[in-house]
């Protein structure tokens, strides 16, 4: 069994992905105004900025939009070359986006120094032009801590990679985890070694933030949370939901206002009504996971033969995969779409297990609106999520794949049974409890919001801010 210890990590390894060199930072000047935030974003961010609003103040939230990259598709660059082909960017091109960030702020009219710089993690560089530039910054994490914590120990090189065989690694503030319970990145090692770059490049300087964000709340991953507390400053501030859906403060906060296909909500809505409470199986894999054939076709036949209510939402790139007339033969029990507001079916009374990959965002999601929960993990993170789920919040089970990586029939439909009937009571019992606590931590004086309005404050305390 390997054990890392909890311990402040000196990190001196070098990117090699995202590597320019930057000017010398000049210092922050207390007395100017900071009222503008800069979030890079993508589809799979889920944030919104409402919650920076609390205290009246005028904040400015700049999203930058970046081309959707599909990770699965990524490989490395050819040697020389500034572009990945699938366009992730190299060391040339970082250096130029971050030697232009100048030029782009003063384009917008944000002025340096004269701003809080909020940043989504995977572009680190923009950390970099944020203190070169004089400014506070404030790196925002989509994934957990738990998988934020096992990606900068593999980066620091305090957890080496590959996890072999049956070894246990225990991280503090994390259950014990076997190999298959890492990210993918980690337990497949060199399967995707671009997207493995990118995790852990990350942490190349996170040292230099003010603040570092996680979309996560306190009573969640209290642990990890405290450990991480010990190196960094570190905010639990989620789950970054739009506010209707947990302690309902904003009432036109009602979505996260991006929608990366063409959604069929209202369809979707009519038909949970006309269902009985806790009656309808949701099944959804995000927008990144292929499912193969053969499983998609296993899930197929499981639904058919549980004779319960499904909606399943398919993506139109993934439709061709399923069983010939399989939407046609199960329109009575069944509802396929090609996108929907999950958040919208989560909430849905009649909705009574939620059969997803377990990707950071869904599974917030589900956690969050008390749905229990049957994954099937796919990469990533996701496997590590699934831990969590299974062992430490007790909201879920594990449907298990057999040696050729499938999801047999028979073990779906034994998890979606469990889940939804008499032996998944304490699922379902801890899924509403922990639907109460997502609640209660964005709720006035709630943790996420003593954390929000605490950052807010300091803010408006320095010298300068009206």
């Amino acid at each position: 069994m390997r054990q890392d210890g909890c311990k402040e990590s000196k990190c001196k390894r070098k990117s090699s992905l995202f590597s320019p060199t930057i000017p010398e930072p000049r210092p922050h000047q207390p007395h100017a105004p900071i009222r503008q935030t800069l979030i890079p974003q993508t589809p799979q961010d889920h944030f919104g900025p409402n919650p920076i609003h609390t205290q009246n103040q005028q904040w400015i939230i700049r999203r930058i939009h970046f081309n959707r990259v599909d990770l699965r598709r990524v490989r490395r660059r050819r040697a020389g070359s500034s572009e990945d082909p699938r366009g992730v960017p190299g060391p040339v091109s970082a250096s130029r986006a971050r030697n232009s960030g100048g030029a782009a702020a003063n384009s917008w009219g944000l002025g340096f120094p004269r701003g809080l710089r909020g940043l989504r993690r995977v572009f680190p560089w923009v950390l970099d032009l944020a203190k070169g530039s004089g400014l506070l910054a404030a790196p925002f994490f989509t994934q957990s801590c738990a998988v934020d914590c096992i990606y900068h120990r593999v980066y620091c090189g305090e957890l080496k990679v590959p996890v072999r065989g049956s070894e246990v690694v225990v991280v503090p503030g994390l259950p014990p985890l076997r190999p298959e319970e890492m990210p993918s990145f980690i337990y497949v090692h060199g399967s995707y070694p671009s997207g493995f770059e990118m995790v852990t490049d990350q942490f190349q300087n996170i040292d230099k933030a003010d603040w570092i964000f996680v979309n996560t709340f306190y009573k969640l991953e209290e642990e990890v949370i405290n450990c991480m507390s010990r190196t960094w400053k570190v905010k639990a501030i989620g789950p970054t939901i739009p506010s209707m859906y947990l302690d309902k403060r904003l009432h036109d906060d009602k979505e996260y206002g991006l929608n990366i296909f063409e959604t069929t909500t209202d369809v979707c809505t009519n038909w949970l009504s006309k269902k009985q409470p806790k009656s309808v199986i949701y099944i959804s894999f995000g927008s990144l996971a292929q499912l193969s054939v053969e499983q998609i076709e296993e899930l197929a036949h499981a639904l058919t033969t549980l004779n319960k209510h499904f909606l399943w939402v398919v993506r139109s790139s993934e439709l061709a995969k399923l069983p010939k007339n399989f939407s046609e033969e199960s329109s009575e029990k069944g509802l396929i779409v090609s996108w929907c507001q999950q958040l919208e079916i989560l909430a849905h009374d009649a909705v009574g297990c939620f059969v997803t990959h377990c990707g950071w965002n869904s599974t917030l999601e589900g956690l969050s609106l008390g749905v229990p929960i049957v994954a099937m993990p796919q990469w990533t993170d996701q496997s590590t999520n699934t831990k969590f789920v299974v062992d430490v919040w007790r909201v879920g089970i594990w449907a298990r794949a057999d040696e050729k990586g499938l999801v047999r029939e028979g073990e779906i439909r034994r998890c979606i049974k469990h889940v939804m009937e008499g032996d998944g009571e304490e699922i379902r019992e801890n899924a509403s409890k922990w639907k109460e606590m997502a609640r209660d931590a964005v709720d006035e004086g709630g943790s996420s919001d003593r954390n929000i309005q605490e950052f807010v404050s300091t803010l408006v305390s320095l010298k300068g801010v009206n």
